[in-house]
């Protein structure tokens, strides 16, 4: 599948196990729930009865029309009720079990898979207060799984599916004013989050299992979504005004993958401490940034000799960039960073018996940032890509690297400067924009390390040699064991190194 389907499937799951949007009246919660999927992009049709304080609503499907073929969602089982239980309030029953069945029909071609939804413990309402609808729901324990799978594609047609994904200790609440653009703000917290999905064709032997469990879950979202948007289909919905902020911690981590096929297997282990993770995406900009900490992995694999182990004390990363077209310069900056990456024994052991190399922990970070125009918008490049001209898409005006930092085998090497960039000078650097500035990197142990490679039999003595040869063009002493490389481009396109002209 897909992504847009994978997202639509997402959007279903996302209606069932939490509230919907309303006015008081359980008529209107159930009109509202409605308008809640046709936002995601689908058409609804149900069965819908009233009977004193209750309406239920049965026999609910769902359609939607996707480049991938057409999807339809049919709910069977008990009835979803809305019950008017006092006169500003709405509690949303769901039924312990129902079942759900999802279609994806491509011309005569029809691929079903059939989910089983439970929901024990709900506690699901909604109240005005004031100009805003609040919802606020309690669910011990929400699951949903993979009972049956037809498949006509015959390239899967043999394929077993299995999965399931469970919520444990679900609380939360959101917000709502309605008008011409909807705006929501909602929390929630799960005590724990479970997911797991299955692949075995027996034709092929082979098989991958996937799980992951996480701890302590957070979630905060804050959208605002114009009438009449499909927000699963982003370009328009951006063009139309869609924003989206969101964010998500949790306070563990745990991966785990198998794989087979007829001839190897392999598994992979990957666990971690707490993380969080934060977006925000609007018709200008888009922005992401997080990080994890702790980290620890175990992999074996067919072309490995031994397993692979290591650590990693922590990671963080950072991308803020446009994606609206725009005639003034705009900014963008990219960032990531590891710390303290430690590998096994047994793997050092298998390179470097003798022990001569340093085997203090790996750093890596790399920070860029820049300004430049956007000359079209970036979330409708997916429908012009193939007739594209790259200049179309704007320019660069300049670029800073920040920091860089590579350190490990007891060498480091850091790194920044800046150049502006001249667009109306494409012919003193062959058709690129003409650079104007100055970089400095400056490394510290190096000498020592190629010793260590030389001790260690890794790398011959005369390419050594050789190498440090070559270094003299670019790096001069500045200390012990310490030389600094300092580039600079003038106006005039000349090219020098540490005051030595190159170019």
């Amino acid at each position: 599948m897909r992504f847009k389907v994978q997202t639509s499937i997402l959007a279903i799951c996302a209606v069932f196990s939490g509230p919907a949007y309303a006015d008081i009246t359980n008529t209107q919660v159930w009109d509202d729930f409605r308008t809640q999927l046709q936002e995601y992009g689908y058409t609804v049709r149900a069965t819908v009865s009233q009977s004193q304080d209750t309406l239920a609503v049965q026999d609910m499907i769902l359609t939607q029309s996707l480049p991938e073929g057409d999807i339809s969602v049919s709910l069977r089982g008990n009835a979803i009720d809305f019950v008017q239980s006092g006169p500003n309030r709405v509690d949303i029953e769901f039924p312990e079990r129902v079942e759900m069945q999802l279609d994806i029909i491509d011309g005569s071609q029809r691929d079903s898979i059939t989910f089983e939804q439970r929901v024990q413990g709900n506690g699901t309402y909604v109240q005005e207060r004031g100009q805003e609808l609040h919802y606020v729901y309690d669910i011990d324990n929400y699951a949903m799984s993979i009972v049956d799978v037809e498949f006509d594609d015959p390239d899967v047609q043999n394929m077993d599916l299995g999965g399931f994904v469970t919520i444990q200790g679900l609380q939360g609440a959101m917000v709502v004013k309605s008008g011409d653009i909807t705006q929501r703000t909602t929390n929630a917290t799960m005590d724990r989050v479970d997911f797991s999905m299955t692949f075995d064709d027996p034709s092929e032997n082979a098989a991958f299992d996937v799980l992951v469990r996480l701890d302590g879950m957070t979630y905060a979202e804050q959208s605002n979504v114009p009438y009449g948007v499909n927000r699963t289909d982003l370009a328009p919905a951006l063009a139309a005004g869609l924003t989206l902020t969101s964010a998500v911690t949790h306070q563990g981590l745990d991966l785990s993958v198998q794989f087979k096929d007829a001839q190897t297997n392999g598994q992979i282990a990957f666990r971690q401490g707490a993380g969080e993770w934060t977006s925000a995406i609007s018709p200008q900009s888009v922005a992401v940034q997080g990080g994890s900490q702790g980290i620890e992995f175990d992999v074996v694999a067919p072309d490995m000799p031994i397993p692979v182990s290591g650590r990693i004390a922590g990671i963080t990363y950072n991308l803020d960039m446009p994606i609206g077209a725009s005639q003034d310069e705009q900014s963008f900056d990219v960032a990531w960073s590891m710390q303290d990456l430690t590998v096994s024994e047994t793997l050092w052991s298998m390179f470097d018996p003798m022990g001569s190399l340093d085997r203090g922990p790996l750093d890596l970070a790399l920070n860029l940032s820049g300004r430049g125009l956007l000359g079209m918008n970036l979330f409708d490049l997916e429908d012009v890509i193939d007739d594209i001209d790259p200049a179309d898409l704007g320019q660069l005006n300049s670029l800073t690297l920040n920091d860089l930092t590579i350190a490990g085998l007891g060498t480091r090497l850091v790194g920044n400067g800046a150049f502006r960039l001249d667009n109306s000078d494409t012919r003193t650097f062959d058709g690129l924009p003409r650079p104007e500035g100055r970089m400095t990197f400056t490394i510290t142990g190096l000498n020592k390390t190629l010793d260590d490679l030389v001790n260690s039999g890794l790398v011959p003595s005369d390419q050594v040699f050789m190498g440090r040869m070559m270094m003299g063009a670019f790096l001069a002493p500045t200390g012990d064991d310490e030389m600094t490389s300092d580039l600079e481009v003038k106006p005039d396109g000349s090219v020098y190194a540490n005051g030595q002209r190159l170019r």
